[in-house]
């Protein structure tokens, strides 16, 4: 039978989370956190949270995952240079209010 998503209307995604910096000590301990709640069924079929860990800039890192998803990926930031070299790689681009509404 469809998937519950499916059958509410939703579409199942997969967030991209990328840390940089500082920030990439942090990586193990939200990856553990995603995998918990990626292995726990919601009823939603809301898709899963993988974290990435930029080896150097965290933008260039985006744009390198917006190439590599190209035509399957919203990039949700507010710098307009991300958003212009984002596009440019062939993603779609939406601003951070955009994506509070779906919250």
């Amino acid at each position: 039978g469809p998937q519950p998503a499916r059958a509410a209307g939703l579409v199942p995604v997969t967030v991209l989370l990328v840390l940089e910096g500082a920030a990439r000590q942090a990586v193990p301990r939200i990856a553990e956190r995603a995998r918990a709640t990626n292995g726990a069924t919601n009823g939603h079929g809301s898709g899963e949270v993988e974290v990435v860990s930029a080896p150097g800039s965290g933008d260039d890192e985006i744009v390198r995952q917006a190439k590599r998803l190209a035509g399957h990926c919203i990039v949700v930031t507010a710098d307009r240079e991300l958003r212009r070299r984002c596009v440019a790689a062939g993603a779609r681009v939406a601003g951070p209010s955009w994506l509070y509404g779906l919250l």
